[in-house]
């Protein structure tokens, strides 16, 4: 049977904002967002996953446009001598402006409830459609391949939704997902995280799992 292989990734340990003096720049806190780079130690992570034996024979790879994860993305460009294939719907979710006074588990929440959004941001319904619409387009052109998207943390889990139930989401970001009565993570996602999703020739799910690596922990 032939299959497809679409590999998931969380892109690797962000810059902290922490070790930044000063900031002057009239960027929104949106485009702030989107250019959060990686830091020296996400670089090594990001390259130590490209050079896993699982990566060894990729054919495309996809990427949202923030910095992070095209930064995450080039160590698989360059061990399979490939360009990347940029794509807005594979980003993050813009959580918009949040009263965290007012709403404090407002991250949680929208876990379980699919249309709960600020006026300036999208919810997990939003999301879900934009990264569900990639998925498929990136499967249908791409058949029989082996295929790493490097994306986020919260938009891989609405996207995972679509074929795992949700059974657990706190508020330090701990998510308990189950694909096929098959608990596929219960905890805090890593930098970088890897999800395996295998699909059928006929578009149809057939296995979505977790992969650690032991010189990644």
């Amino acid at each position: 049977m032939e299959t497809t292989t679409i590999y998931l990734i969380r892109h690797s340990t962000k810059f902290s904002p922490k070790c930044i003096d000063t900031y002057n720049s009239n960027d929104s806190n949106q485009l702030k967002t989107e250019k959060k780079m990686l830091s020296v130690e996400g670089e090594e992570r990001a390259k130590i996953l490209s050079n896993e034996k699982e990566f060894e024979n990729i054919d495309v790879v996809y990427s949202s446009d923030y910095v992070r994860s095209m930064q995450t993305a080039k160590y698989f460009l360059k061990k399979n001598n490939l360009m990347l294939n940029v794509d807005r719907r594979f980003n993050e979710i813009n959580k918009g402006t949040v009263d965290k006074e007012k709403y404090p588990d407002f991250f949680v929440k929208q876990y379980w409830d699919k249309e709960l959004k600020m006026p300036d941001g999208e919810s997990q319904l939003d999301v879900c459609k934009r990264m569900t619409e990639a998925f498929w387009e990136v499967v249908n052109n791409n058949k029989g391949k082996q295929i790493v998207i490097v994306s986020h943390g919260t938009a891989i889990s609405f996207l995972l939704m679509n074929w795992c139930k949700l059974l657990d989401m706190q508020e330090n970001y701990l998510r308990k997902l189950e694909f096929n009565n098959k608990v596929i993570i219960n905890r805090i996602f890593k930098f970088p995280e890897v999800f395996k999703v295998t699909i059928g020739k006929n578009n149809d799910i057939l296995d979505i799992e977790n992969l650690e690596f032991k010189d990644l922990k």
